[in-house]
Formats: structure tokens, C-alpha cells, sequence
């Protein structure tokens, strides 16, 4: 089962490493947050994994298929912050 985490955008509370089914992962977000009580303020927290192969000479280097699928996601979301490894 997948992992989230959640932030809440008015207080900074944080809900780290709770599993829920994909189909119930958004389930949190329609609650209050349960520290400063606001109603709407809980988001999941969308991070791109760190992924690295070691090459020959022992550097790491991001595959460049990844890269591909960073760009893909950075074009199909408007104002993402994804930052592509050079």
C-alpha cells in the first residue's frame, strides 16, 4: 500500500508516512486539519523520487529515461517546481 505525506498550509502541521489505498489517498484533505482546526488546508505533499546509477568511473548520473519522464510531468503541469538534473 502507498505511503503519503501531508501538509497543512496555514499552520505548517505535517503528516509523514500514512498509508491509505491510491483510490483514498486524497481523503485527508477534505478533513481540518487537526491542529489548527482550518477546513481545506491539508495537501499532499508530491515529491519526485531521487533516482541515480552509478557509471563506470563510479559518478552518478540520472538516467536520461528519467529525466524524459520529469520533463513529460513539468510540461503536463503548469507552474510545477520540478527541478530537471542537468
Amino acid at each position: 500500500m502507498p505511503r503519503y505525506d501531508y501538509a497543512c498550509n496555514a499552520c505548517d502541521f505535517r503528516i509523514e508516512d500514512v498509508q491509505f489505498l491510491i483510490a483514498e489517498r486524497d481523503y485527508p484533505t477534505t478533513q481540518p486539519c487537526p491542529t489548527c482546526k482550518k477546513e481545506g488546508t491539508l495537501e499532499r505533499v508530491v515529491a519526485a523520487p531521487g533516482v541515480s546509477y552509478t557509471i563506470n568511473r563510479g559518478g552518478l548520473k540520472t538516467p536520461e529515461t528519467f529525466k524524459d519522464m520529469l520533463r513529460d510531468i513539468k510540461k503536463r503541469n503548469r507552474g510545477s517546481t520540478i527541478q530537471i538534473p542537468e
